[in-house]
């Protein structure tokens, strides 16, 4: 009996620590524009303004053949304009994006090649517009994301987003 609580606690343990060892975010939003996630996760924009950011890996991949990714906004004060694939992704092809209202869904793949690296990567570039009316802060939130590779289709830990303010947040 002692040797099976043993084994327990020891099973429970060694998944408790996978778990946590896997709990950083492996896919992000970053408003610096050199390549690779940089961290930069909030900017101050004025009404009217389009921003640039990109979306990138935390962490190197693997035979990958495509992404998917759905953002999360308050379409009152944030426009969708586009996204481009970059990084791994050049050249991609994007399917039309998925709008709905407060949310939109990228699904890129790259036909016939797959991309590996031992760093991590820029995915793409999204482009957004500030309402003209826009005032304090919103965020565009990573909701979902996926990593189409060779060996099968990988769910991703997301990083939160980013935060847009004006001068009166």
């Amino acid at each position: 009996m002692q040797r099976n609580y043993w084994t327990t606690a020891l099973l429970v343990a060694l998944l408790s620590f996978g778990l946590a060892a896997s709990a950083s975010a492996q896919m992000a939003l970053d408003l610096d524009p050199n390549p690779g996630d940089q961290g930069v996760r909030e900017t101050p924009v004025k009404p009217g303004d389009e921003i640039k950011f990109q979306l990138v890996t935390t962490e190197p991949v693997k035979g990958l053949v495509g992404i998917e990714v759905e953002l999360k906004f308050d379409d009152k004060q944030v426009k969708f304009l586009g996204f481009m694939p970059a990084g791994v992704l050049q050249g991609a092809t994007s399917l039309p994006p998925s709008q709905k209202p407060g949310g939109v869904g990228i699904a890129v793949a790259l036909m016939g090649k797959q991309a590996d690296s031992d760093q991590p990567v820029t995915l793409g570039e999204f482009k957004f517009g500030v309402a003209p009316s826009m005032a304090g802060a919103t965020m565009i939130e990573l909701k979902g994301g996926s990593l189409g590779t060779s060996a099968g289709t990988k769910k991703l830990k997301l990083a939160g987003g980013i935060k847009l303010f004006t001068g009166d947040a």
